[in-house]
């Protein structure tokens, strides 16, 4: 199905005239993007191959506009401020093809939906990329790239990595004990969960740790 995205055409290239303007259909069927059907995120390079004038972007992008723009070179196809689930591919979208989503993020899409969710996002990407993290999402270079569990479009750590990941990035006591308490009810054994931890960056992993060997002695001790 051709998807189809209005956008407007200048009536005049006078600048003063150039508001009033008549509409046409810029078909998207080069790209074929589910985020523009589904949740309207998609990166400007994406709209530009698809025919897309840069002028027409920068119209829609005015402030009043239909459009916004979210982060660099990524484009939010709806006036109202981004929901999560925006806001995720959003930051997938600027961190590039090699990133993962991990975390509490990435936990609710596999089975995790009763975790708070944490102020930042956290991405994970190859520790050759570059790019700094924003307001609103994390971006962490790792050597340790898993390899993502792809659902509804999404790269995502699986279960093991997104677990830790947000117990690392957790300063909150409470809620950090209770991911690490969701990935034992889980089946995940504390022992495992320690060798992940230990392979993995130690960055914020003492506290997680000790929460673990905890759990460890309470989970022999129930089964002995």
């Amino acid at each position: 199905m051709t998807n189809l995205i209005t956008t407007a055409t200048p009536a005049s290239t006078d600048p003063v005239k150039s508001t009033r303007a008549r509409t046409r259909p810029i078909t998207l069927d080069v790209i074929g993007l589910e985020a523009v059907t589904k949740l309207e995120v998609i990166k400007t390079s994406d709209l530009r191959a698809a025919g897309v004038s840069r002028y027409a972007i920068n119209l829609r992008c005015r402030p009043g506009g239909p459009w916004q723009r979210v982060l660099p070179g990524v484009l939010l196809l709806a006036a109202a401020p981004p929901t999560r689930a925006q806001q995720v591919r959003a930051a997938l979208a600027y961190a590039g093809p090699e990133a993962v989503l991990t975390g509490v993020d990435a936990l609710r899409e596999q089975g995790f939906p009763d975790l708070p969710l944490p102020p930042l996002i956290h991405i994970l990407q190859p520790v050759a990329c570059r790019r700094t993290g924003r307001g609103d999402f994390f971006l962490e270079r790792t050597t340790r790239l898993p390899k993502p569990v792809l659902k509804d479009g999404l790269p995502l750590a699986p279960p093991l990595r997104a677990l830790l990941d947000a117990a690392r990035q957790e300063r909150h006591p409470e809620r950090r004990e209770a991911v690490l308490t969701s990935a034992v009810r889980a089946g995940y054994h504390p022992a495992a969960l320690l060798a992940e931890l230990d392979a993995g960056s130690q960055r914020g992993a003492a506290v997680p740790r000790t929460t673990l060997r905890g759990l460890a002695h309470a989970h022999h001790a129930a089964f002995t």
